[in-house]
């Protein structure tokens, strides 16, 4: 016979499951709904990863990176041309794989929370991810080789997690299976983004304290050949890489945008912490200017911009270091405990706290360092994507906060101050999410003036042309490369042509064609150029876009 208890616990087990299953079920909804709307248009950095996920699956191409970004990995490439395979090459069918792996993420998420915190909380967490500001759902759905960063990070953590927890318990067999895991993860972590190092190495010393008997033995051995089997292709490219050409050295001076600026350390803190940091924790205020070239908040309340900015990013470096403190507190508590068990589960458990805060803390501090958030610190953030690992150790303190008051008043108090809290931001990633969706409509305008201009450039049979880099890429994947484009700088030179093989198709195409967004100062430059050679040229406009079609080369202009 079971007992009461144990019925109340399975009642209880099972409601938790429901409402888990319900919020991932939303979760998927809302990003599936936003894709199938057409949110968000297609921009050509998303564009030149479906079109290497086409060249992956039609062309048989291998590529090791992001074309033109030696750093970032083309696995989002892989994973859109599998199912290219499947369903028509589209980018809703790329996108599947992005929200794959944002769902993947929220379940490793869910099942780490409830191993170190408990079920309801796990409940809370999921129910935060769910919704979010546009920035955030934005990354979370477009093909751009970020979304795939915190599942790795999660699924590291969570095979360390368990090794160190239980590995007393397991088979040789399943250690082998685990450590091998780990080091395969690990490989493919770093090989997708350096992003993921703090959690590699926050996870990796989980390992390290509770399993060095193994370690010493012969489970080096198995974590070695994984990490090199999962980083083979980085390992790879920079065996045979230029001088300076190693991705490490691209990624350290792409991830500055090619500036290399100096700024107090005050305009670091700031950037970083009152815009990014809220940003990244899926809030984005009407305070966020277009620019950040000279002031932050620099619009017409400064004040209260700073006050509802320094709200989020001080209360999350509170938790931060209130959760830290907590964690010591436990862990040396758990370690003068008398040798059991229990014991070593409770040290292996505060210690995952500790790492997870760790993780946050390092990401931090980097972050702050680097010169890519004071550029853009509104599209910075996304160098902070992995410490969305790290929130439910940050956000544990303020869930049990009513456990520290003894009176009955103060833990009421406490307890409201939770909720509300909680509340508060609910409504602020509620109220996000609900403002993308408004997105829609004009993003499907939008996209309706590109679908017309590709359709006339096809019907004048313009297949070949010069642009600017937002425009290029997206026609090419739009067309399915009936329509190639390179793409020029404001002076018509040469621009950011990711995939070459584009640029010498336009140049060995014996017409020359320009295609601008009206208002592009490229036009202004080509103007100039066609009066003083007096090329005589047809000029058409379409869609908010204009199309020049030369009758000749224009001297003097190496294109």
């Amino acid at each position: 016979m079971f007992s009461e208890s144990h019925i109340l616990k399975r009642i209880s087990l099972h409601i938790s499951s429901i409402c888990a299953g319900i919020l991932f079920l939303l979760a998927a909804i809302i990003r599936v709904a936003l894709v199938a709307l057409g949110w968000t248009p297609l921009n050509s950095d998303e564009a030149f990863m479906d079109l290497a996920a086409l060249h992956i699956e039609k062309l048989g191409e291998h590529p090791t990176f992001f074309y033109g970004q030696n750093y970032l990995s083309a696995l989002d490439a892989y994973a859109g041309s599998l199912l290219f395979r499947i369903l028509e090459p589209s980018v809703m069918t790329a996108r599947l794989a992005t929200i794959i792996f944002t769902l993947g993420f929220f379940a490793l998420l869910s099942i780490i929370t409830s191993k170190l915190y408990t079920r309801p909380f796990a409940l809370v967490i999921l129910g935060i991810f769910c919704f979010g500001s546009s920035l955030v759902l934005a990354r979370q759905i477009e093909v751009v080789g970020y979304t795939e960063l915190p599942m790795f990070a999660a699924a590291l953590f969570l095979v360390a997690y368990t090794l160190a927890f239980s590995y007393h318990k397991f088979s040789l067999w399943k250690r082998l299976a685990l450590y091998f895991l780990w080091g395969l993860l690990a490989g493919l972590a770093i090989w997708a983004h350096y992003l993921t190092a703090p959690y590699i190495l926050v996870s990796g010393l989980m390992i390290l304290v509770f399993c060095w008997r193994d370690l010493l033995k012969w489970s080096i051995w198995l974590i070695l050949p994984g990490c090199l089997i999962g980083a083979a292709p980085l390992l790879y490219y920079n065996l045979h890489a230029a001088p300076g050409q190693n991705s490490l050295d691209i990624f350290l001076t792409m991830s500055q945008m090619g500036s290399n600026i100096h700024r107090s350390l005050s305009y670091h803190l700031e950037a970083s912490l009152l815009v990014s940091l809220p940003v990244s924790l899926g809030y984005a205020s009407s305070c966020l200017p277009g620019s950040f070239a000279v002031h932050l908040f620099a619009g017409p309340h400064p004040a209260r911009c700073v006050a509802v900015q320094s709200v989020w990013a001080g209360g999350y470096l509170i938790l931060l270091a209130y959760s830290l403190l907590l964690a010591l507190l436990f862990f040396k508590r758990a370690y003068h405990l008398d040798h059991s068990e229990e014991r070593h589960q409770q040290m292996v458990q505060q210690f995952a706290r500790l790492m997870l805060l760790c993780g946050a803390i390092i990401t931090l501090f980097f972050y702050i360092r680097g010169n890519a958030g004071i550029i853009d610190p509104v599209q910075g953030w996304r160098y902070l994507i992995c410490t969305w690992l790290s929130l439910p150790a940050v956000l544990w303190p303020l869930w049990v906060c009513e456990q520290w008051f003894k009176k009955s008043v103060l833990r009421a108090a406490a307890f409201a101050m939770k909720w509300c809290v909680l509340l508060l931001v609910a409504f602020a990633l509620i109220e996000g999410t609900v403002q993308t969706f408004q997105q829609v409509v004009p993003t499907q305008a939008e996209e309706h003036g590109v679908h017309q201009l590709e359709q006339t450039l096809l019907q004048m049979h313009i297949t070949r042309f010069y642009s600017e880099y937002w425009t290029c890429a997206r026609s090419i994947f739009d067309t399915q490369e009936q329509l190639i484009c390179g793409n020029t700088h404001n002076d018509l030179t040469h621009g950011f042509d990711r995939y070459l093989p584009y640029r010498s198709m336009v140049e060995q195409y014996p017409a020359l064609n320009f295609v601008y967004p009206d208002g592009s100062p490229q036009i202004v430059t080509l103007k100039q150029y066609l009066a003083r050679y007096h090329i005589p040229y047809e000029h058409f406009e379409v869609s908010g876009y204009a199309i020049y079609k030369l009758s000749s080369r224009i001297p003097s202009l190496n294109l």
